[in-house]
This record gives structure tokens, C-alpha cells and sequence, in this order.
């Protein structure tokens, strides 16, 4: 049996920080473009933990605003333990619950205490949770004993803005021309870290041409929209979605219509009105639209017809494995509680 909690204590056991009297270990030091990272060894396997994938994150102005590259930093830096998870439904959350913030945009990286003689082939695993809830933090997904058990490959867990952060029409509003993205932010920020991972990972030594992507339900939905936004094969070339396909998605108008019930009920009028508003209170709010807060079918990020890209050969070149996971209903089971 796992013990979450001590899970948590172990990986929240502090926050990280520059080292500026360099005193760490040179052999868990990695060199990347915005610094160089410190990781821990445990057993044989060296975890990275909390490593920022954007320079600016989104809070304050910055909410609801495109993930703001990473820029050259020769400093060196912990990377002991998660950062925090993204604000999402309390309700369908596990693990993360008490370490949820909009300063979110980080990932975490596991490989084999090794000396490979070639580049390893690279994992990154996208999380589940109806693109409203869930996170890399969560201790389900601390891939130490998958890399135990699979040492010829390095995996990479990756976070994302989720629910009303994430997937917000806005640029219907008076104010909203100046926040295009919205609808679509939390792809746009796993587009982020898959370039953050195809310029650093070959310094943890990975092979930066050889990345498959990997996520079940609201992940694996996430896997199969990648391949569609334009750009984004330079960063991966095989997809895994477990339980997931590009059917959950939504149109522009199902997309306003679920941003005006959520300002009907806040009171707002205004992109200025929301960025005033609390991030919990925002969240609580956002309870209105529940399992209503997908990517949008925008004809700029992601097609129309995404079914129809695919019959066009959008992804053609990629290889797929997909399928839906065995009992896989047993897990959501267990949080209705003996009445449901």
C-alpha cells in the first residue's frame, strides 16, 4: 500500500532555491538554457524536481496570458522537490489537493544514475483529469519505479493551466482582443515544456529525436491534439493515449456560452473584472461548468474538424498506440464512497 502522505511530506519537504555558495553535487548537476539544475539521487535513479519551463509564470497580469519562453540563466538551482500543481476541481483531485497555485508551469525528470553509450529514448507523460483537474505532482505519478524497472529510458512529467486558467474564452469580451489564446492555453503551455525538453534534454542524456508522448483520459485527449497544432512535430514522433481521443473538445460558441454563465455568476463584465477575482474564488465559481472545460476547436490552434485533419493525414508520419485502459472505472470507484 502506498503512503501518500509520506510521499508528500518527502517531495514538498521544502522549496527550491539558488545555490549561490556552490556547495552541491557536481554529478547531479545539469546544464540547461535557463540554469543549471540540481537533482537528488535516490536508490539509482536521479529525480529532477520542479524545473520551470517558462521564464515568467502565470500570476497576477500574466493569468490567462501565452507561456512566456525561458531565457539564458547561469545560475544553478535546486531541484529537490515538485512545485505546485495547477488550480483544478478539488473535488476529482488526489494527491495535489493542499498545493495548488497559478505559479504552476514546471516539470519533473527521472533517469537511471548511468553511463549510457548512446542517447536514451525520451517519455513524457501527460496527466488525466477532464483538462480540469489533476496534476505531475500527484504521488500516482512519481516515476521512480518506472524508470527502476525501465532504465533504458528517461521520462518527463509535465504540467498544464487547467479548467477556467486554462481553457477560457475570452476574446469575445470588450477587453478580451488582447487575450487570443485563452481557449487553448493549457496546450500551448505542453507545447512549452515539449520545447523546453527538445532543447535540454540531451544534457540529461536523452535523445531529443526519439520523445513520445504519453497521457491517459483528459491526456491522452491531449496526446492526440498536439499532432494538430501547427509546429508541433519538431518535439515528438510517437503518441501513446490510453482512454482518449480528440473527440472532447468544444466549438467557439459552446466555448462563450460556458464563459458568459461563469461572468453571469461572478458578476463580471470584463477580462479586468476576472483578473480581480481570487483564483480559489475563480475556481469555486468555475463549478458551474463542470466537465465542460476543453480545448476549442478554433480553427487557428486546433481544426474544425479534428477527425477530419487526421483522414487528411495530419499525423501521418507519427506512430500511435491506441486503446482504453482495463478497469479503469475501478479507480473513480473509489471516490463516490459507498452511497454512490
Amino acid at each position: 500500500m502506498i503512503d501518500f502522505k509520506a510521499l508528500l511530506r518527502e517531495q514538498y519537504g521544502g522549496e527550491n532555491h539558488k545555490i549561490i555558495d556552490g556547495n552541491y553535487d557536481k554529478s547531479l548537476a545539469v546544464k540547461c538554457v535557463n540554469g543549471t539544475f540540481v537533482g537528488k539521487r535516490t536508490e539509482n535513479i536521479i529525480a529532477y524536481r520542479g524545473i520551470p519551463f517558462v521564464s515568467k509564470q502565470p500570476v497576477g497580469n500574466l493569468r490567462w496570458k501565452a507561456p512566456v519562453d525561458v531565457v539564458p540563466d547561469d545560475g544553478v538551482y535546486e531541484a529537490y522537490f515538485n512545485a505546485k500543481s495547477a488550480y483544478g476541481n478539488e473535488n476529482l483531485e488526489t494527491g495535489s489537493l493542499f498545493y495548488l497555485s497559478e505559479d504552476c508551469l514546471y516539470l519533473n525528470i527521472w533517469k537511471s544514475d548511468d553511463t549510457p553509450t548512446q542517447k536514451k529514448p525520451v517519455m513524457v507523460w501527460i496527466h488525466d483529469g477532464v483538462f480540469e483537474a489533476g496534476g505531475k505532482v500527484d504521488p500516482m505519478f512519481d516515476c521512480h519505479n518506472f524508470v527502476k524497472e525501465n532504465p533504458d529510458v528517461i521520462v518527463v512529467t509535465i504540467a498544464y493551466r487547467l479548467g477556467v486558467f486554462g481553457f477560457l474564452h475570452l476574446p469575445h469580451l470588450s477587453d478580451g482582443k488582447d487575450y487570443p489564446y485563452t481557449q487553448n492555453l493549457g496546450l500551448l503551455d505542453q507545447i512549452a515544456a515539449l520545447k523546453w525538453i527538445h532543447e535540454n534534454i540531451s544534457n540529461f542524456g536523452g535523445d531529443l529525436d526519439n520523445v513520445t508522448i504519453f497521457g491517459e483520459s483528459a491526456g491522452a485527449r491531449s496526446c492526440t491534439l498536439l499532432p494538430l497544432i501547427k509546429g508541433s512535430h519538431k518535439y515528438f514522433k510517437r503518441v501513446i493515449a490510453q482512454s482518449g481521443a480528440p473527440n472532447q473538445t468544444r466549438s467557439a460558441e459552446e466555448s462563450i456560452a460556458c464563459t458568459n454563465e461563469l461572468m453571469e455568476v461572478l458578476n463580471c463584465k470584463t477580462v479586468a473584472d476576472l483578473l480581480n477575482v481570487e483564483a480559489q474564488k475563480l475556481l469555486e465559481a468555475s463549478a458551474v461548468l463542470f466537465m465542460r472545460q476543453f480545448p476549442e476547436r478554433d480553427g487557428k490552434y486546433l481544426p474544425l474538424e479534428p477527425f477530419k485533419a487526421y483522414a487528411n493525414g495530419a499525423a501521418k508520419d507519427m506512430a500511435f498506440i491506441q486503446g482504453c485502459n482495463k478497469d479503469e472505472m475501478n479507480f473513480f470507484v473509489y471516490s463516490f464512497g459507498l452511497e454512490g
